[in-house]
């Protein structure tokens, strides 16, 4: 069963240009995603989830043993001067992390900006004055995305990587941050006028009604929209391309996504529940449909920097000439360490307990083109098999050249001085006190050895 549907169907349901403007936003998550790529991990195994809390953890939304982890958050640093210049109480906490991964060497961390106005529920959040608009929102955005920022929180996930036992050393990590793609959920709108402050989210047509606004923020990766701010230059065939179709569970929220976002929009206060708070304290958001994105973004940024590491690998190869056993085993038991994670991620999709997060995992993982990846690494690990099978080959029939030459210099040696005669001589030559004959053959026997360590040498 499909969940997609149409928000808007026609053009002429797209409301005038003139209502751009009207979304107020007075709680919302900003979740940012980190690559790390571990040299010498020291950990390989999956880290234990919060399972004994039961269906509050994303944990519950999925079968046992499916192989993904899903941390809840631990400390990333303080905020940079970037953001506390757009958000100025961002310094009275700190900046979260959770840890996804499903094993080996590369995880991803999941960072939460949750902004919020102040509000009697204890969950960490950076606390605003008033309600955001739009161009608040893009602000924000492009301030989480500044150089000044991404360079802090490399640093610091690095740290937290090491403190928590992933890495000896930062040395040993590379952090990158995952460029454009973002998951975004609005969950307050209370500062909307013209809507009960305490009425639901009314999916289809709500988000029909601020599509504008929707639109903007579901496009931030654009330059006009995020750095130039033309998000009402637009036009209302552009907005209706973005917004038209969307996924909706209940009739009290709304999931948008292309590329580069994941979007979910709700109005939590009207249905606040034990399992919201928890989750935002936790994870910095209550959507299972960022839950399921954030898998799904682990997975393409996996499989691309396993394919950009393949390709290095495989030319190292071709113009290498051997390869030691010690080097074969090494190159095995990566590929093996791969191919079990590899083997996680396809089944992700069929480990998701509920037939909605199912749908829109395929989704994802269309939009991301993981199939297509997927078959790309797939391929290059078959190469390297085949090259690295190849190289050993020759390795072993050089080494059993060697060995040939070797074996027949010894059985020359041997013939020339007959060590077993030779030992008997010498014992009648030292009794006799002929020490001529025996500096002769020692030097007979020197000679040997020494031709011997030459060509052990070459």
């Amino acid at each position: 069963m499909s969940y997609k549907i149409e928000v808007v169907r026609t053009l002429a349901e797209v409301p005038d240009k003139g209502s751009a403007g009207r979304l107020r936003i007075s709680g919302l998550s900003l979740v940012v995603y980190y690559f790390h790529r571990i040299e010498t991990p020291i950990r390989f195994d999956l880290p234990a989830q919060d399972k004994d809390r039961g269906e509050l953890s994303y944990s519950s939304k999925l079968l046992p043993g499916s192989g993904f982890s899903y941390e809840t958050v631990r400390s990333a640093g303080p905020a940079s001067a970037a953001l506390t210049e757009i958000l100025p109480h961002a310094s009275e906490c700190d900046v979260v992390h959770s840890i996804l991964t499903f094993g080996g060497s590369y995880l991803v961390s999941a960072v939460p900006y949750v902004i919020s106005v102040a509000r009697d529920q204890e969950f960490g959040y950076i606390r605003i004055d008033e309600a955001l608009d739009v161009d608040d929102c893009l602000k924000i955005i492009r301030a989480i995305k500044s150089d000044d920022e991404v360079g802090a929180r490399a640093s610091c996930l690095k740290e937290s990587l090491v403190g928590d036992g992933y890495a000896k050393t930062t040395s040993a990590v590379d952090t990158q941050c995952v460029d454009g793609v973002m998951g975004i959920q609005i969950w307050d709108i209370t500062g909307t006028g013209g809507r009960e402050p305490e009425g639901r989210f009314r999916g289809i047509d709500e988000t029909r009604e601020y599509c504008w606004e929707l639109s903007a923020i579901l496009e931030h990766s654009s330059d006009h929209v995020i750095n130039d701010g033309l998000w009402r230059e637009r036009s209302p065939e552009l907005v209706f391309g973005a917004i038209r179709h969307g996924f909706s569970f209940f009739d009290d929220h709304m999931v948008l996504v292309n590329e580069t976002c994941c979007m979910e929009v709700a109005h939590i206060p009207a249905w606040l529940r034990g399992r919201s708070l928890y989750r935002m304290a936790n994870f910095g958001y209550d959507s299972s449909s960022i839950f399921v994105a954030s898998a799904c973004i682990l997975r393409s940024a996996y499989l691309r920097h396993l394919s950009q590491e393949l390709r290095i690998s495989l030319d190292s190869l071709l113009v290498d000439t051997a390869l030691t056993m010690n080097e074969l085993h090494s190159l095995t038991r990566t590929e093996v360490l791969h191919s079990a994670v590899l083997g996680r991620m396809r089944e992700f999709t069929s480990s998701l307990r509920e037939p909605r997060n199912r749908s829109f995992s395929d989704h994802m993982a269309g939009l991301l083109e993981l199939g297509r990846l997927d078959t790309s690494v797939s391929r290059d690990l078959d190469r390297i098999r085949a090259v690295a099978g190849s190289l050993a080959q020759a390795r072993e029939q050089d080494e059993r050249g060697r060995t040939g030459i070797i074996l027949a210099l010894v059985a020359a040696a041997l013939a020339v001085v007959g060590i077993p005669g030779l030992v008997d001589l010498v014992s009648k030559w030292v009794a006799a006190s002929d020490w001529w004959s025996v500096g002769i053959s020692s030097a007979l026997v020197g000679g040997c050895l020494v031709g011997l360590g030459f060509a052990w040498r070459r």
